[in-house]
């Protein structure tokens, strides 16, 4: 046998066989033997031989086989072959009696085989049977580091393994172990199987307790009691198969405040606790260190044995109660103040603290005091501080100012801010102001003038000056002196009265001027001139009347009061005139009439500085140079017409930001040209300071006050403050300026670095000059030079374990260069290193204080082994994302791998102390980073990032190794934020002359997004007409063309719109909106009006001085000042007599004499002019003329003078309704020719005026009489004008006028229903709510008595109605109920009203001459309305119970529900809730009508339901959901189940008694129930006299049975009651026939059909009138008993 080896795959050719035939070149024919045909082909001709299969060596490893070799004649030559097949590696190891479990104690000790039976095969051969066990350490974890594996083999590709502990185990840190084992074969390609061995690990107790809630920290506050439970403790066995109990004790308590309980076991965790318990209190305050600890032990237990214990440091905070109250150093002080101290001054010596030994929250003490003239300050204060008053209100200091008070009180009061209790205390400050010499002597006049003749005489008095001054005690005495001068020796003053002597001869003394000085007791000084007039002592000159003359005028104005006329006689005997003159220059202001001597004011009259005006007047006559001279002093009342005026209308200045308080900043200067208090000018800030600055009121100087702010780099570079100056006029004028104060920088603010940490990453062979990291640092400061230097000592290292140590001091690997660039200077190859970090300090070296302005910043360098396994991290470290993600957002994705190891696995955590907010979350197998906490762009304080660090680590052939990136997160803003507006509302002030080109005021929004999200734009909502905002800025203008009209409208409100992200679409903006008022002030645009365009007057020239003219009239539209009106005469050409006769009162208006008249008579009017001014700026005016015709009163001018009345406005009075003809007065005048003789007089009387009706004059007697019925309450009063003429050619007239005045008697009735001519219906209805309580008003009666009083007196009575109900007050009339007033107890009630003059009740009264119907009574009808208190209800009196037929149709009415309402009408539905049946719900049975309550059939019949009863439960609710429920019981009878009762009497009377019948049935012993609704009526058959009634009966809500019902219905207590309602008869309903009575009549059969034949005909011609017939009597019935036509017959 040949044997060939073969390794081939299917179809392989084998080889080919060979064969000749001996015989020649014959063809040979190959085969195969049978057995292995399924195996090899042979190819007959060829001999080919091919592997049909392939061959599996472990199945067979060697195959015989013989082949043929065939000639053609039929020769077979055999060969047999062995085919051996080869080996190949298509077996992998096979472990016998896997999966492998063991368990082990975790005592073993190491080297002990943990598992022996570890058996592995592989079927094949050689190499390929060759086995290696290891383990698989894919997991990450050490188990392959704690056991060992060894493999013996036990034959070809048979081995047994034996697993053995290497380490030490422990049962607490890892009960269990999967070991995965993998065998591999030595073929190739090699195969392996991999299985678990576990290794269960039993324990052992060789392990102290476990702490389970360590670190333990402990919040206690003070003063808890004894025993209180302050924690727990929890401990556990760490053996935990069969753990032993635990118990615990404390020591190290040094003070011995902790106990703890006895030990206690968790039934469901298996641990052991024990509560912590306080000995005793803390008290917080006297302990040295807020922070307490002791050791707390845990100690294992098992029965009496003592077993392992583990001990613990408990760290005890001890927290602050609120036991200590704030406490003042002291109950009481007393402060001295200056009364010149200015605004927010601090007060000084004050030496007040308070404290509050608390601490936290509890310490934090709010300052409040109850003075409005001063501030505390700090309001706030926490633990301990002292206390200052600043100045509030400064004026209230002024020691002179009226009713100043001198000492000031204030109760100071410390209460806690946030504790429950708010403990206080308080201290009482007594301030008392002293006086200081602030006020200089003021004299009574701004210049004083005299003349005087030289020859005055040693102590002849000159004058006397006076002054005062408003301090008090020393400071306001005052003494009186000439300031130097050569004259002053020809004078003496008195000192203390300052009156002024002559001391020498006055000889040669020519005009001039001594000033006299006024001292007070502090030193003030004021001085005055004094005007030396000397008079000419000239025999021939004209001699004044007086030496010197005085006067004042009201600055502004033209008028001299009290008017000045020089007067000066002459002492010749020339009868020449005298002629005036002025010897000064008075400009264009005065004129003087040069005849009369006449002064007076041409233009309105400017305020002189001096406060008067000096004039000398000259007089001479016709001898040349001759002349007088005399002085007229005007003195100028002030008028404050003038405001402040600054000197800028906008300052510019700088301050340090380094100011201190107190250092002056600028000073604002404002004049004004008033004078006195008038021109004395205040200042004060109004806005823009921010409480920076300090201004003083008097002096303008501004300073730094104490309270500032001024760090530029925090506040802003610039402040731009508002400066209001305000006169001391009353009312006061202001004006306003700006000052523009630009913050100096100063050099002191630190660096700040862009980054806290600068995170790199560097390879370990990175070569000298590497970058490591850029650096930067900015400094606010404008001048900063910033200095970067690496602080050597704060070089720290890690190792490739993570774990951290300390550089060599002079470690020295990197170079920091000027512009913050980091590079490598040194070699860091280092196989023990993994990251390095350091600190770099930047320091301005122009700073202030360099060593202290300085930033630090850590720069961490992450090293990587150039050739070694480490952790890389291959996705990018920077990401951007945008606020407001939602939560568990994935954002990125970390990836990393291991360096050495690409597919090794690797966890990842975010390492906590990098994410303090703990904003992120990372999935620790994949990487991926989501968002865990809300991200607010706006919150994130400086750059908008987050930085934080992610680890990475894995294992690597036993090597654990990790890998750290730092992770920067750039944060985007969006549009989460809507524009908020900085105030609720605007309002601005607007001058209603404001041009359009002017701002009005601004708005601002601000929102808290930056970029285009925080950009603002303003528009005002639906536009407005007349306002416009620019969008960018929020400035309010008016509209071009446009203006503003107070008097037309005085304010005008519109919405303004703020919106950010104006240039998107609406839907990705936000946006808000405020109220803008704009408030039109008054500016004077209006000029007073006259109420007349002329007027004219008539007086006789026998008026006394002092007597009205006429009185003048003006209004102005304007408010204000601008609306005040003066009146003032205008120069005319009747000056004269405008000038000395008559005077108008400025403010009034009334023109009245100042002289007499006699000498102003004339026939032509004067004309005169009078202004009427107003006060504004600038002054508006108008002028009006009047006409002023003075008649003579003497009596040789023909004119007529009345004697009686003598003057005009004489009143007489008379009873009202006197008889016609009564006397009122006789008039007298008389008029005298020029010869003296009497000239007649006419009388009448002027008829234009309407009382010439009323009375009548007899023209020749004068004797005026009445013409009509006066009645006071129609003509109270009238005026007569009465006109007395001569008769004669003149017909010359005088005019008197005079008032008659009717005196009231009681004529009239007091009346109610026409009270102020306005009728009132009687009877009076009026409505009133019901319930109200007793003494409401209901109404109030209003009667009224033309009289007047006392005839008017009204009182107030009730004649008739529900008296008992209402009362009426007998003086005002008022209607109140006396009780309680329920409408548904009454609805209406009448009162009858009357009024009686007298408070006796008598209703006398009025006058016999009128006929008026007395309408001194009404009737009141009070409804009540309804307040809708009640809800509806059912009828309780009636029971809803009635029988059905059970052969009743759908639609029956079966009963109808009735309900009301209190209230009154009922507006509820009726609604079924639920319909049983013997105690099942039955839907569709029964059905109601919501409106009228109406119970109604649903079924077609009810006879499975016949013999029982419907429980049907009904409510009836309103629409206020208030509701009542009822229960319905039905009973469902048989027709065949009805007794019938059969009266004696006709259906209509029986209908009239029959529930009465029933009733008395129901009453009865036998405990029947009767429905009339279930009765039907019949006549009974061929007897229409009586009446048949079929009803049911029931007993115990049950339908009888026919036999039941007919034997109680015969039960002889029923007998009488059948007597007394006529029942004759009881039986069956419906008579039933039987089949024998059939049967024995059967020939009725024949009968009965011919009958039906008849009846079939007749009943179709009589279905008509029957069916009529029927109907008509079925509705008579309905009618009689109302009983519903459906039901069943």
């Amino acid at each position: 046998m040949r044997i060939f080896s073969f390794l081939s795959p299917k179809g392989s050719v084998l080889g080919q066989l060979i064969a000749r035939d001996a015989a020649g070149d014959n063809p040979v024919f190959y085969s195969i033997s049978a057995d292995v045909i399924d195996l090899l082909s042979v190819d007959r001709d060829l001999g080919t031989v091919k592997l049909l299969r392939k061959l599996d060596r472990e199945t067979k490893a060697e195959i015989p086989v013989t082949f043929f070799a065939e000639s053609r004649d039929g020769l077979r030559s055999p060969v047999a072959y062995s085919i051996k097949v080869l080996d190949e590696n298509d077996n992998a190891p096979t472990f016998i009696g896997a999966p492998y479990t063991t368990s082990i104690s975790e005592s073993m000790d190491l080297g002990d085989p943990v598992f022996t039976e570890i058996r592995i095969r592989d079927d094949d051969e050689g190499k390929n049977s060759e086995i290696t066990l290891t383990c698989d350490n894919s997991r990450l974890d050490t188990t392959c580091d704690i056991f060992d594996l060894k493999l013996n083999s036990l034959g070809v590709g048979d081995y047994r393994g034996t697993v053995i502990l290497r380490k030490k185990i422990d049962y607490e840190k890892q009960k269990k172990y999967r070991i995965k084992l993998t065998a591999r074969d030595g073929g190739s390609p090699t195969q392996k199987t991999t299985i678990e061995l576990l290794v269960n690990v039993q324990d052992e107790q060789d392990t102290p307790p476990r702490f389970l809630n360590t670190p333990l920290s402990l919040i206690v506050s003070e003063n808890l009691p004894k025993s209180s439970s302050v924690g727990r403790i929890m401990a556990m066995d760490q053996d935990t198969d069969q753990p032993n109990a635990i118990r615990f004790f404390i020591s190290d308590d040094s003070e011995g405040h902790f106990e703890v309980s006895t030990y206690q076991k968790d039934s469901q965790d298996n641990y052991y606790y024990a509560d912590i318990l306080t000995r005793k209190s803390f008290d917080r305050e006297n302990m040295s260190d807020v922070v307490y600890d002791f050791i707390i032990t845990a100690q294992e237990i098992r029965g009496n044995s003592i077993g392992a214990s583990e001990s613990t440091k408990v760290i005890v905070l001890v927290t602050d109660s609120n036991d200590n109250y704030p406490i003042f150093n002291r109950k009481e002080t007393e402060i001295k103040v200056s009364e010149n101290m200015e605004l927010y001054d601090t007060v000084n010596d004050l030496n007040v603290t308070v404290t509050d030994r608390d601490q936290g929250p509890n310490s934090l003490i709010e300052i409040s005091g109850n003075s409005t003239v001063f501030i505390e300050y700090p309001r706030i204060i926490q633990g301990s501080g002292a206390i200052s008053l600043r100045v509030f209100r400064p004026t209230v200091l002024d020691y002179e100012r009226p009713g100043a008070a001198h000492t000031i009180p204030i109760l100071l009061t410390a209460r806690e801010l946030n504790t429950k209790e708010r403990y206080s205390s308080t201290c009482i400050v007594t301030v008392h102001v002293i006086n200081e010499n602030d006020n200089s002597p003021v004299f009574s006049a701004k210049n004083y003038s005299v003349s005087i003749r030289k020859d005055r005489q040693k102590g002849d008095e000159l004058i006397t000056v006076s002054a005062t001054d408003k301090d008090e005690g020393k400071f306001g005495r005052i003494t009186y002196s000439f300031l130097p001068s050569p004259l002053t020796n020809l004078f003496q003053i008195n000192e203390l009265n300052g009156e002024i002597l002559v001391s020498k001869s006055l000889k040669g003394l020519e005009n001039t001027i001594l000033y006299v000085q006024a001292r007070d007791g502090g030193g003030r000084t004021e001085k005055v001139p004094l005007f030396l007039t000397i008079l000419i002592d000239d025999p021939l000159a004209p001699e004044f009347e007086y030496d010197s003359y005085f006067t004042t005028a009201e600055e502004g104005t033209r008028i001299l009061s009290p008017p000045v006329t020089v007067s000066a006689s002459k002492r010749n005997t020339k009868k020449d005139p005298v002629n005036y003159f002025f010897r000064t220059s008075v400009g264009d202001f005065f004129f003087l009439n040069r005849t009369s001597g006449e002064l007076g004011i041409s233009s309105p009259l400017p305020y002189p500085e001096t406060g008067s005006y000096l004039i000398t007047i000259g007089a001479r006559h016709g001898i040349e140079n001759v002349t007088s001279f005399v002085n007229v002093t005007i003195i100028v009342r002030n008028v404050n017409d003038n405001s402040p005026i600054f000197t800028k209308n906008f300052y510019q200045t700088s301050v340090s930001e380094l100011a201190a308080p107190g250092t002056t900043v600028i000073q604002i200067e404002a004049s004004d040209d008033d004078v006195g208090e008038d021109g004395k000018v205040t200042y004060y800030i109004e806005s823009g300071g921010k409480d920076n600055f300090r201004l003083n009121s008097t002096t303008g100087i501004l300073t730094v006050s104490d309270m500032s702010r001024l760090n530029r780099e925090n506040f802003g570079e610039e402040y731009i403050l508002t400066i209001i100056a305000t006169d001391g006029g009353s009312p006061s004028r202001t004006s306003s300026s700006s000052v523009s104060i630009q913050v100096l920088d100063e050099n002191n603010q630190a660096p700040k670095f862009s980054q806290d940490i600068y995170f790199s990453s560097l390879s370990q062979d990175a070569s000298k000059g590497t970058l490591v990291a850029t650096v930067s640092a900015t400094d606010s400061d404008l001048n900063a030079d910033v200095q970067y230097t690496i602080i050597p000592s704060q070089f720290r290292a890690k190792n490739l374990n993570g774990q951290e140590f300390e550089l060599p001091f002079n470690y020295d690997s990197f170079e920091l260069r000027t512009n913050g660039q980091v590079f490598v200077k040194e070699d860091l190859n280092n196989p023990t290193l993994s990251e390095i970090s350091f600190l770099i300090e930047a320091r301005d070296l122009n700073g202030i204080e360099p060593e202290k302005q300085i930033a630090t910043s850590k720069v961490v360098v992450s090293l990587e082994r150039p050739k070694d396994k480490r952790v890389i991290f291959d996705s990018p470290l920077t990401y951007t994302i945008k606020e407001e993600e939602p939560l568990k957002t994935e954002i990125f994705t970390i990836a990393a791998r291991i360096i050495g190891d690409p597919m090794g696995g690797l966890l990842y955590e975010i390492l906590p102390d990098t994410d303090p907010h703990s904003y992120f979350k990372i999935d620790q197998y994949t990487g991926r980073v989501e968002i865990r906490k809300r991200i607010d762009y706006e919150e994130i304080k400086g750059r908008k990032r987050i930085t934080f660090q992610v680890s990475a680590y894995g294992k690597i052939l036993n090597e654990t190794v990790r890998g750290v990136a730092n992770i920067m997160v750039n944060i985007d803003d969006v549009n989460d934020n809507v524009p908020i507006f900085t105030k609720d509302r605007y309002v601005f002030l607007v001058k209603e002359d404001v041009s359009s080109a002017l701002q009005l005021g601004k708005v601002t929004a601000i929102d808290k997004d930056e970029g285009k999200y925080g950009e603002v734009q303003y528009s005002i909502a639906n536009s407005h007409e007349k306002f416009a905002i620019d969008p960018l800025t929020g400035a309010v203008f008016l509209k071009s063309g446009f203006s503003l009209d107070r008097e037309t409208k005085d304010s005008y409100a519109f919405i303004v719109q703020a919106i950010d992200n104006y240039e998107q679409p609406e839907f990705l903006t936000r946006k808000t909106s405020v109220l803008v008022v704009v408030k039109v002030t008054d500016s004077n645009d209006n000029a007073p009006q006259f109420t007349q365009s002329k007027y004219a007057v008539f007086i006789v020239n026998t008026v006394p001085i002092g007597y009205t003219v006429i009185k003048l009239k003006a209004t102005d539209n304007d408010e204000g000042l601008n609306a005040e009106v003066r009146y003032e005469l205008v120069p005319n050409e009747d000056l004269i007599f405008s000038r000395e006769a008559v005077v108008i009162n400025e403010q009034t208006g009334s023109i009245t004499t100042k002289d007499l008249l006699n000498t102003y008579t004339r026939s032509k009017p004067y004309l005169l002019k009078f202004r009427a001014s107003d006060s504004g700026t600038p002054m508006k005016s108008a002028v009006v003329e009047v006409e002023v015709t003075v008649s003579n009163g003497a009596i040789n001018d023909g004119f007529p003078k009345f004697i009686n009345p003598p003057s005009d406005g004489k009143t007489i009075n008379i009873i009202e309704e006197p008889k016609n003809n009564t006397s009122i007065i006789l008039l007298k005048a008389e008029a005298f020719g020029s010869d003296g003789l009497s000239i007649p007089i006419e009388y009448s009387l002027l008829p234009i005026l309407s009382s010439n009706n009323y009375v009548i004059v007899d023209p020749v007697t004068g004797h005026v009489t009445t013409n009509v019925l006066l009645d006071r309450e129609e003509i109270p009063e009238f005026q007569v004008v009465a006109i007395a003429t001569t008769v004669d050619n003149r017909k010359r007239e005088a005019r008197r006028s005079f008032w008659v005045k009717l005196i009231d008697k009681d004529d009239n009735f007091p009346s109610i229903k026409e009270c102020d001519r306005v009728p009132v219906n009687d009877p009076l209805n009026i409505r009133v709510k019901e319930n109200r309580p007793p003494g409401s008003e209901i109404t109030k009666i209003k009667a009224c008595d033309p009289d007047s009083a006392p005839n008017n007196a009204i009182y107030y009575y009730m004649t008739c109605g529900d008296t008992e109900k209402f009362e009426v007050d007998q003086s005002t009339g008022v209607v109140r109920n006396l009780k309680k007033l329920d409408k548904e107890d009454k609805a209406s009630y009448k009162i009858c009203v009357k009024v009686s003059p007298n408070a006796n009740r008598t209703f006398s009264g009025g006058s016999p001459s009128k006929t008026v119907k007395r309408n001194d009574e009404i009737t009141l009808i009070i409804n009540l309305e309804d307040i809708d208190e009640f809800g509806p209800e059912f009828d309780k009196s009636e029971i809803f119970s009635t029988g059905l037929n059970a052969v009743s149709p759908p639609g029956t009415e079966i009963l109808k529900l009735t309900a009301s309402d209190k209230d009154g009408i009922l507006s509820a539905k009726f609604q079924i809730e639920e319909v049983k049946f013997d105690g099942r719900t039955i839907k569709g049975a029964i059905g109601i009508n919501e409106k009228t309550g109406q119970i109604y059939t649903l079924l077609a019949n009810y006879y499975e339901f016949a013999g029982g009863e419907f429980q049907v439960k009904v409510k009836v609710i309103d629409e206020k959901g208030r509701a009542d429920k009822t229960l319905v019981t039905i009973h469902i009878y048989r027709p065949s189940e009805t007794v019938k009762f059969i009266f004696n009497d006709v259906p209509e009377n029986v209908l009239s008694y029959l529930n009465n019948f029933f009733s008395e049935l129901e009453n009865t012993e036998t405990g029947l129930a009767v429905s009339a609704t279930d009765a039907q009526i019949y006549h009974s058959r061929n007897d229409y006299t009586k009446t048949t009634v079929c009803v049911p009966l029931v007993k115990n809500k049950v339908t009888l049975s026919l036999s039941d019902a007919l034997s109680i219905a015969e039960k002889s207590s029923l007998k009488p009651i059948y007597k007394k309602y006529n029942v004759i008869k009881r039986e069956r309903c419906i008579q039933r026939l039987t089949t024998s009575s059939w049967e024995s009549k059967s020939y009725l059969w024949w009968i009965l059909i011919a009958q039906a034949c008849v009846i079939a005909i007749l009943s179709v011609l009589a279905s008509v009138t029957l069916e009529r017939s029927y109907l008509s009597f079925r509705r008579r019935l309905r009618e009689l008993n109302e009983f519903p036509p459906s039901k069943s017959m």
